[in-house]
């Protein structure tokens, strides 16, 4: 089974945090005719002994909450929504990156999520022929997201 986590950056500090988006908004006292969306990332913690300690909770930036594709790249490193990484293909000795995306703008596949070129070679943009090929020469790495980087 998939694990369903999110990232977003903390509003106070601006770090990522992982954790599941809860929507606080209508819990919000208001003084003004002004509603401005809160969000609040809350991870479970659990003692050493896997029982329940309470929960943990910080304030993020509602447009940077990116949903966890339930894939790694080679390094081992989690990949989520907005994610920018890059791509090797070793036996054909071409580099590119791409950003994931959700969606399935064409039709063509089933997955859920995408890859979107944004700068070096064009080669199949097929998000599942880019994980867990390493035994083949393909390798990618997370070097970024959306939200941290403006190029």
């Amino acid at each position: 089974m998939r694990s369903v986590l999110f990232k977003a950056k903390r509003l106070d500090n601006g770090e990522w945090v992982e954790g599941v988006p809860v929507d606080v908004t209508p819990l919000v006292c208001f003084s003004s005719d002004k509603v401005k969306q809160e969000v609040v990332m809350v991870k479970a913690g659990f003692a050493d002994w896997g029982m329940p300690r309470g929960l943990e909770g910080a304030k993020v930036d509602p447009a940077t909450v990116c949903e966890f594709t339930g894939l790694t790249d080679s390094e081992g490193k989690k990949v989520f929504e907005g994610d920018i990484l890059e791509f090797e293909e070793q036996n054909e000795g071409y580099k590119w990156i791409a950003r994931v995306e959700f969606g399935n703008p064409n039709g063509t596949y089933t997955w859920g999520w995408q890859l979107v070129w944004m700068d070096g070679e064009k080669p199949n943009p097929g998000i599942l022929l880019w994980f867990d090929m390493e035994e083949g020469g393909a390798f990618n790495k997370v070097i970024g997201n959306i939200h941290d980087k403006e190029e």
